[in-house]
């Protein structure tokens, strides 16, 4: 998490959706995806690409890998991403647990736990 606060600056930052993930993707009527419910926030590229990586905690696959199609698509480091990737599975962890959203809560930071290893 650090070292995404220190890559921060203020004129690389765009406006990210901040809370990506299924439930806020709809489907419009031209085939493509509409995001809804957006935090609106300002970072690097990488923070919503880290958030769509970080999703699905029973896979127990390898978060670097998945962070190498993202980042070949984008041009976005995958380092940065899979960095956020890592950050949203402990935040969503810790809250899904908070509001007792599981095994949900639990899976995501056992996998956080898992990868930063």
């Amino acid at each position: 998490m650090n070292r995404r606060r220190l890559a921060h600056g203020d004129r690389s930052a765009v406006l990210v959706h901040g809370d990506i993930h299924e439930m806020n993707a709809l489907r419009a009527s031209d085939g493509g995806y509409k995001l809804i419910d957006p935090a609106g926030l300002r970072a690097e590229p990488a923070c919503d690409l880290g958030t769509v990586v970080r999703c699905t905690p029973d896979l127990g696959d390898d978060l670097r890998t998945r962070t190498e199609r993202p980042a070949s698509r984008t041009g976005v480091d995958a380092t940065a991403i899979w960095e956020w990737g890592t950050v949203h599975r402990v935040v969503s962890g810790v809250y899904a647990c908070s509001i007792g959203f599981q095994p949900f809560g639990d899976l995501l930071l056992a996998e956080a736990d898992r990868l930063t290893a």
